[in-house]
């Protein structure tokens, strides 16, 4: 068991705001081990194949994932050295915040608009691939982080994706006001307090206060305000936290929705899954509307709270910028980003505008492996094509996959002059070139694994 020192002023503030449900979540709090972790699928390489993956059962509100323990002697071998992570297979993320993924099937079922999304505080970029999913074929996904050192990761996790249809952006999220009135939805997963994190990080008991609190409240009024401007009248937002405390939660939401600019949607959790409505607690909340708790102890993961709203059509004052107009009439990709990006308030700094074919004149990059093998399209290959860019594809399977992710140049009677493509279970790794008797190995560095 893990020992932790919780603050008394936590302690006291957790008892008059949750009332009988406290002590049930302090008891968690102090004498568990984090909840056991989760790995979401997100394409059809099985990962058992990692060695010591124990699956102990599949995440009800996200089918694709599924909780797992690792055996001890192999926990020193992270995640990330496998090649099924490496080619953008699966991913790691925290089991109450795949909430999100049945929450966006029913707005997705319910006919709610899915072309036009941003991921506000995006980084690392696990609820990037989350809306991921549920983008509509031709739609567009901005996902865009504030901190500066943040960023890597992000572009990284979706660099693994291959997909043409996310944009990456370094920006203050309260910079998205100046656009009104312009995305179908956005998800915030807004700075806080971490409260969520006890369990899992102690460092977050250290660095925790009453005063933080109350700063990153004041963080959050301004992005919220900003975001809620630029979301268009009947567009949906979903507001998480990994805290639990109400000045970050149900009182930073409430007086959007007592003003009538923002609406709670009535959607409905399955009680067996032991998330806990907000009204269950807060008894100022409106009871049965759309936001819950996940509390360690009642639901197999970490502290967690969302709600899901929707711009209220009658209660909008500003009227409709062309912008918006003219982007919500465009059936494409590039004529949506184009648009876009024309438009895109001045201290918003493109990361990454779709997908990158070339990291330099001639060079194939990152994004460009990871969108051919098995997610290659026809218009892909078209454009490759026309550039004249041909390579020859090349399977990897152990120890070979292992040795090309630690960067090494690999001497294979396979490799052909010019570009190869690695590849893992049809799913592209990276680059190899090849120049008569020299050999490069293109696998980015801050990627490789050790030896």
């Amino acid at each position: 068991m893990l020992s932790r020192n919780l603050p008394l002023p936590f302690l006291e503030r957790l008892r008059v705001e949750f009332g009988s449900a406290a002590e049930d979540l302090i008891d968690e709090l102090y004498s568990t081990e984090p909840a056991p972790r989760t790995l979401r699928v997100l394409d059809e390489i099985d990962p058992r194949e990692m060695r010591g993956f124990e699956s102990i059962g599949v995440v009800p509100w996200c089918p694709a994932a599924q909780w797992f323990h690792r055996k001890r002697e192999d926990e020193s071998h992270p995640i990330h050295f496998y090649p099924g992570y490496q080619a953008g297979a699966w991913h790691v993320q925290e089991a109450s915040g795949l909430l999100l993924d049945f929450l966006l099937s029913k707005l997705r079922a319910s006919g709610l608009a899915m072309n036009l999304i941003l991921d506000a505080c995006a980084a690392p970029g696990g609820k990037t691939l989350t809306l991921l999913q549920h983008l509509a074929p031709e739609g567009l996904l901005v996902a865009s982080e504030p901190q500066q050192d943040r960023l890597e990761t992000l572009l990284e996790t979706v660099s693994r994706t291959g997909s043409s249809q996310v944009i990456v952006t370094n920006a203050d999220a309260t910079e998205w006001g100046k656009v009104p009135n312009l995305w179908d939805g956005i998800l915030v997963d807004i700075p806080c307090s971490g409260e969520g994190m006890f369990r899992k990080n102690q460092e977050a008991i250290k660095d925790w206060s009453l005063g933080k609190c109350e700063a990153c409240s004041q963080i959050q009024q301004p992005i919220l305000a900003s975001l809620i401007q630029s979301l268009r009248p009947g567009g949906w937002m979903i507001y998480c936290t990994c805290t639990f405390g109400f000045s970050e939660n149900t009182a930073m939401i409430r007086p959007w929705i007592s003003s009538g600019v923002m609406e709670l949607m009535e959607l409905q959790i399955p009680d067996e899954w032991g998330f806990i409505s907000a009204s269950a607690i807060d008894k100022e909340w409106p009871a049965g509307s759309s936001a819950w708790w996940a509390l360690p102890g009642k639901v197999a993961g970490e502290g967690f709270f969302c709600a899901v709203m929707r711009k209220a059509q009658e209660k909008v004052n500003l009227p409709y910028e062309s912008v918006a107009m003219n982007i919500h009439s465009i059936t494409t990709i590039e004529e949506r980003t184009a648009l876009l990006n024309a438009h895109l308030p001045k201290h918003v700094k493109i990361m990454r505008d779709g997908l990158l074919l070339w990291s330099k004149e001639g060079v194939p990059s990152q994004d460009l492996a990871h969108a051919l093998g098995r997610r290659r399209t026809l218009a892909l290959q078209s454009q490759l094509d026309a550039k004249g860019f041909f390579y020859h594809e090349i399977s990897l399977e152990e120890p070979l996959v292992s040795w090309y992710l630690q960067g090494q140049p690999l001497q294979m009677g396979d490799l052909r002059d010019g570009w190869n493509l690695m590849t893992y279970r049809g799913l592209g790794l990276g680059w190899m070139h090849k120049n008569g008797d020299k050999v490069t190995n293109y696998f980015p560095k801050s990627r490789r694994i050790k030896r």
